[in-house]
């Protein structure tokens, strides 16, 4: 009895983990990466990974459309991010991505596209990019 409860269990929770985490979807989302002065395009490209990473978390029920790098808006404040969060390096990623009818998890607009939604991640000199803060500034 015992056992057989244990594969039951064993194969709902299975069944929860593939089927009931909703994910933001990223599968067709555009990188745009332009020419930059303060990073590598391998910098750049490491920063998005992060921020597609934690879309497809965090924003279930919602389309990733494009994932871009600008150079005036990173530079714009990237050292006020960096001083706030002390860290050697800030960067500025801007992201478009469409809402479902749920709004996401209801948090968002319904049907509605975010445009130039913001993600500021950090690092130090021998670290990884960390997302900090998202949203609107």
């Amino acid at each position: 009895m015992k056992k057989g409860f244990g594969m039951l269990t064993a194969l709902l929770l299975g069944a929860v983990l593939i089927f009931g985490c909703a994910r933001g979807d990223v599968k067709n989302a555009e990188r745009i990466v332009g020419d930059s002065e303060l990073y590598s395009s391998a910098a750049i490209e490491k920063a998005m990974d992060v921020v597609i990473r934690q879309f497809e978390r965090e924003f279930p029920g919602c389309t990733l459309l494009e994932v871009e790098y600008d150079e005036e808006v990173s530079a714009k404040h990237s050292g006020e991010w960096a001083e706030q969060y002390d860290a050697n390096e800030a960067i500025v990623l801007l992201s478009s991505f469409r809402t479902d009818e749920k709004g996401g998890k209801g948090n968002l607009n319904p049907d509605y596209t975010y445009e130039r939604f913001q993600w500021v991640l950090t690092r130090s000199f021998w670290g990884g990019w960390k997302i900090q803060t998202m949203g609107y500034a």
